[in-house]
């Protein structure tokens, strides 16, 4: 018998919860990195956590604030809430390489207090004078998967001495994303956006594992908009990709098919999402955003 004709398709969703807003200055450590907040580079609200690392700076945690999610379990799932990566805003007056720099999170209130343990993973590099989304996978550190049982802190760490610059970091996030289907949808670690016109709006860019045909959105929470764009490349996005128009969606809409001709997708939402409400492996609840493709 003939093979019946099919369509491939990909899905992926995404919870997340805020670690830090940059909305307040951090706590120094090392004396040579000063801290500040500033509105010269800002991604969400109003100010962005500055530091100052000048060349008296050693090699160690820099400086350190609360964190605004302090039960929140990364430890593997099912123990956990699942979470797959950290996310946040970064600018650096100068080119980083990958591991100059790290952020980390902790257990304990106050990483200085003597006798406790942070858990970092690398800032990947970084293009000077340029404001980059991050999304470093927490698998990157397994310890991160064994010990951390609560996220109290979130610290910055140098790793390279010599290093001297100017940083400013925004909107610190940990998020979970789930993918299925035929190919996956990737998520880059690194993204600047060029075009995509997404600034001071909170932004998801995924590439598409092939040129889609059709988007369908099985769950939105809150408003929000979907940008198609076409590239030369499938899998990968640069700022001469043409943008395929606009799609506006609003709060509770559900299994909304759209024409989609596209190989990457950014979705800009209104408002965040609610943040989880964990009890146990069975147990947990959280706002989603929920998206198929189909080639």
């Amino acid at each position: 018998m003939p093979r019946i004709a099919g369509t491939r398709s990909s899905s992926i969703e995404l919870s997340e919860i805020v670690i830090n807003t940059g909305e307040a200055a951090w706590t120094q450590k090392d004396a040579g990195c000063a801290v500040a907040v500033d509105t010269a580079k800002v991604k969400r609200g109003t100010d962005s956590a500055k530091f100052t690392i000048g060349e008296a700076a050693a090699q160690g945690l820099q400086a350190w604030a609360a964190s605004a999610a302090a039960d929140l379990d990364l430890r593997a799932w099912p123990t956990a809430w699942g979470f797959t990566h950290i996310k946040y805003w970064i600018y650096s007056s100068v080119a980083t390489a990958a591991g100059d720099l790290k952020i980390g999170m902790g257990n304990d209130a106050n990483p200085t207090a003597g006798g406790t343990t942070e858990y970092y993973v690398n800032v990947p590099a970084l293009a000077a004078t340029t404001m980059t989304l991050v999304r470093t996978p927490l698998s990157s550190n397994t310890d991160i998967a064994t010990n951390l049982s609560s996220v109290s802190n979130v610290c910055l760490w140098l790793q390279t001495a010599a290093w001297e610059g100017v940083l400013y970091i925004d909107d610190i996030r940990i998020c979970r994303y789930e993918t299925h289907g035929d190919s996956a949808i990737t998520i880059p670690e690194t993204q600047t956006y060029g075009n995509t016109l997404l600034d001071k709006r909170h932004v998801e860019l995924f590439y598409l594992p092939w040129r889609s045909a059709a988007l369908t959105v099985y769950e939105l929470p809150v408003d929000a908009e979907i940008l198609p764009f076409m590239g030369s490349n499938v899998g990968t996005w640069t700022s001469s990709d043409l943008a395929q128009g606009c799609k506006r969606l609003y709060s509770g809409q559900t299994a909304e098919e759209l024409g989609c001709c596209a190989t990457s997708i950014a979705v800009r939402t209104v408002d965040d999402l609610a943040d989880p409400s964990y009890t146990d492996s069975d147990t947990w609840t959280a706002e989603f955003i929920s998206l198929e493709v189909s080639e």
